[in-house]
């Protein structure tokens, strides 16, 4: 069996699972025969184990079965795969047995951000390989201790509690792979009786098959239909702050060195300028004045504000998850609450959503991700990784990274949460700070060390994860919902205006079998679903064609042109109205509703959004006037303007 990088140290049967059934209707069946025997599979003294869980998920092509089954104090739990390729089985077993044989050596944490410590485990406690003669063929045994919680791994004498076996099984004709996991109480193990389970198991075809070299060259590894996709919310980052896209400080080393690798749209323009409307337009592909989720409360009762939520105010329209899950992925979502919060509306369509804990950053959702995704590795499946990690409101677990901060600084600010925060209220409140250069300097430095530490943490989120067999066959979309400001316009903080530095953001996909590309073609982030349904080769994105605003951007990839032009809108707090257009060609046109003042910048020249043209480009800027109010009133935004013309 050929060897492949080591995966997560989160196994698959890491743990006993609460009591479920879900592979049909009524009660589980009484004995573990019943249920193998519906899958082919054949085990000596199956009908002697009681059956605990047998769930049962259902995906495009493939069926995925988890079997938790118990015998007296003895314990087997079974993975039954059926639909899988032979080349994705072995490359699968291989990996699963390199996995389990690292997790007993002098292993690190993989967790990001937290301290790395190492255990050791005695060689007489590390597995031994037995190779048992089947039926069929010759099958790789892995004797293995566990602690008492069924984990492996390195641990002392005291801490083993079991003593079992793995191994795995495929039958080429049924396309079907099974893992079992046998657990025995230390006291009461007999090797030989285990062997000569392992010896009996048999697919009722008489097929085994577990060796690389039979099934070389057979199945599509990078077959779209079986990608899995890691979506990683980096918030709030904007892309002038990310040296991947030219900025001179050196903040984001392994984004850029992830960018090597993958496609980087250069030009890439946000829907809105915070979080809670820019997100639901990323599960959405519309804009915030279609799915109506612009804030966080949607109206007032005499009992108190109405939360916004998406199925009340748009209850037709479909999320991003929704669509994958209907396609038979498991889809999960880990993130920092606050504007991400499911009571928006953002949990629709996952099996797991995290948000318990506002405004968490990477340390929290990462490991959490890396346990979810060790779980479901035979899964197709989705995961949203959202962190606020470079938000003011973000409470880092180390101390602040000085190291674009003057080290002279004598100011009057420190860089706590609470200071920011007043600058973020003074900006709303009087409109434009009065602030020195110094200053403002080092809350830039500030924002760049918590980005540059936030970069840290997805560095080893995604060497984590790339360790793993299945990152091959795994997209990683990688962007912010917006940027923040830092005086270039007089304001603190994001979510007023539509200026660059807030709807400009990193968008960067990485994806199996291409090679790193920029586009400097300009993008939206309501292209992203999509693109993505696209390279998912899911028949969903049809359905909700009239749905979405956005446009696939593969034709980008193949080298083509796209000439976009972008909107963008904010309603912050019900105290900024401005919605913008930015066209394809590098022009910007802001318009403030509540007192329509209009704005117009050359960005070709004026990067800055400094030189306002109004005066000397009237025409221009009347058609695009006109352009930004025909596109409002097509998506419904009139009824939310009653005094646009």
């Amino acid at each position: 069996m050929r060897k492949m990088i080591a995966s997560t140290l989160v196994l698959l049967f890491s743990t006993l699972g609460a009591p479920a059934f879900s592979g049909g209707q009524g009660t589980p069946p009484a004995d573990l025969g019943e249920v193998l025997g519906g899958v082919g599979v054949y085990l000596n003294g199956m009908t002697t184990y009681r059956v605990e869980k047998n769930n049962v998920r259902k995906g495009v092509g493939h069926t995925f079965r988890s079997i938790v089954a118990h015998a007296a104090r003895k314990t087997l739990k079974m993975e039954v795969m059926e639909g899988v390729d032979p080349q994705r089985a072995a490359e699968y077993a291989a990996g699963q047995s390199d996995v389990t044989i690292a997790l007993y050596g002098s292993i690190p944490s993989p967790y990001p951000g937290m301290i790395t410590q190492t255990l050791a485990c005695p060689d007489e406690f590390k597995p031994q390989l037995v190779q048992v003669e089947t039926a069929a063929n010759r099958v790789p045994v892995y004797l293995l201790n566990s602690t008492q919680r069924f984990t492996y791994g390195p641990c002392v004498e005291e801490l083993i509690a079991h003593r079992g076996a793995m191994w795995f099984a495929y039958s080429g004709k049924r396309r079907t792979l099974v893992r079992v996991d046998v657990f025995v109480p230390r006291e009461e193990f007999d090797e030989g009786e285990v062997l000569d389970m392992a010896r009996s198991f048999e697919f009722r075809d008489g097929e085994v098959l577990l060796d690389q070299a039979e099934v070389e060259g057979q199945g599509d590894p990078a077959d779209t239909t079986n990608y899995n996709l890691v979506w990683i919310a980096f918030d709030p980052l904007g892309a002038n702050h990310v040296s991947a896209y030219g900025y001179p400080r050196k903040t984001t080393p392994h984004l850029d060195e992830f960018a090597k690798g993958a496609v980087l749209f250069r030009n890439a323009i946000s829907a809105s300028s915070w979080t809670l409307p820019s997100l639901m337009s990323w599960f959405t592909s519309m804009y915030p004045s279609q799915h109506r989720v612009t804030n966080a409360y949607s109206g007032n009762t005499e009992a108190g504000p109405v939360v916004a939520n998406l199925t009340d105010l748009s209850p037709s329209v479909v999320t991003f998850a929704e669509v994958l899950q209907a396609a038979g992925y498991a889809t999960a979502g880990f993130t920092g609450g606050a504007g991400a919060g499911s009571v928006f509306g953002y949990g629709r369509g996952f099996d797991t959503y995290y948000d318990a804990t506002d405004f968490a950053g990477f340390d929290l959702v990462m490991p959490m991700s890396l346990d979810w995704i060790g779980e479901h590795q035979t899964e197709k499946f989705f995961v949203f990784v959202h962190g606020f990690d470079v938000h003011g409101r973000y409470r880092p677990p180390q101390p602040l990274e000085k190291r674009f901060i003057d080290p002279d600084y004598s100011g009057p600010y420190a860089g706590g949460a609470e200071e920011y925060w007043r600058l973020r209220d003074d900006s709303l409140a009087l409109g434009s700070l009065a602030m020195g250069e110094a200053d403002v300097e080092f809350w830039r430095g500030w924002y760049d060390g918590k980005i540059y530490q936030a970069d840290r943490r997805l560095g080893d989120f995604l060497e984590q994860l790339g360790r793993m067999p299945l990152a091959k066959n795994t997209i990683v979309v990688v962007s912010s919902p917006s940027g923040n400001e830092f005086h270039e316009h007089g304001r603190f903080d994001h979510g007023y205006s539509l200026y660059d530095e807030l709807i400009r953001v990193p968008l960067l996909f990485r994806i199996p079998g291409r090679s790193g590309v920029t586009v400097h073609d300009q993008v939206r982030t309501v292209d992203i679903m999509p693109t993505l349904l696209d390279l998912l080769d899911l028949g969903a994105a049809e359905k909700i064609a009239a749905q979405m605003t956005g446009t696939s951007l593969l034709p980008l990839l193949e080298g083509e042109s796209l000439a976009l032009d972008a909107f963008s809108e904010t309603d912050y707090l019900n105290r900024a109205f401005k919605r913008s257009l930015r066209t394809h060609s590098g022009w910007k046109f802001i318009y403030t509703m509540d007192s329509g003042q209009p704005e117009l910048y050359d960005l070709n020249s004026d990067r800055g959004e400094i030189d306002n043209r109004l005066e000397h480009n009237g025409v221009l800027a009347y058609e695009m006037e006109q352009k930004l109010f025909a596109l409002m009133k097509a998506m419904g935004a009139a009824a939310l303007a009653p005094h646009l013309p």
